[in-house]
């Protein structure tokens, strides 16, 4: 199975913007600035006639502050995705405890802030914590075993699509 996040699709857009929205993040806790101090975003380009998609944060001061130029060095950007990856506090915050079981796509304790208000609807943390993992190493399997997803807990029964469709009035049926 190929992970693909054309951004021509709704399912392309999401993984892009959260994957924008997580670095952001990112960088703005290692430069110590405020998240309205970057602007994230993604732009659609083609490759060899394939759409596809490419993040970007620049400085949304006036005049610029240089986080952009901090942020163009290869090693600097390496350090970004590594610190999206597990075993990092980001990223253990968000796929363990509380968080893992209570936010299904996004909140306001994940990529959800108030400016980035319009993209709410497409934000999903587990998209962006695998978009990283992808553009940190291009050979990254979104399946663990057998065709698993390291996501598959979402579908046991207790697990997040229950608890999401049981706030919606949904049963699970398990005799059909």
């Amino acid at each position: 199975e190929s992970a693909d996040a054309n951004p021509s699709t709704v399912t392309g857009r999401a993984a892009w913007y959260s994957f924008a929205y997580l670095l952001r993040l990112v960088a703005c806790d290692k430069l110590d600035i405020d998240t309205t101090e970057l602007l994230a975003g993604f732009r659609a380009i083609s490759d060899d006639g394939h759409p596809s998609g490419q993040a970007f944060l620049c400085d949304a001061l006036e005049n610029g502050a240089g986080y952009s130029t901090w942020l163009g060095k290869p090693e600097n950007i390496q350090a970004l995705l590594l610190e999206c990856q597990g075993g990092s506090s980001l990223a253990e915050s968000w796929t363990s405890g509380d968080h893992f079981h209570r936010c299904q796509t996004s909140c306001n304790d994940c990529l959800r802030d108030y400016y980035n208000m319009p993209y709410h609807g497409l934000l999903d943390w587990r998209l962006a914590l695998d978009m990283a993992a992808i553009a940190l190493d291009s050979a990254f399997s979104l399946n663990v075993n057998d065709g698993e997803s390291r996501w598959s807990t979402m579908l046991a029964p207790d697990g997040g699509i229950d608890r999401a469709l049981h706030q919606l009035g949904f049963k699970r049926r398990e005799d059909i």
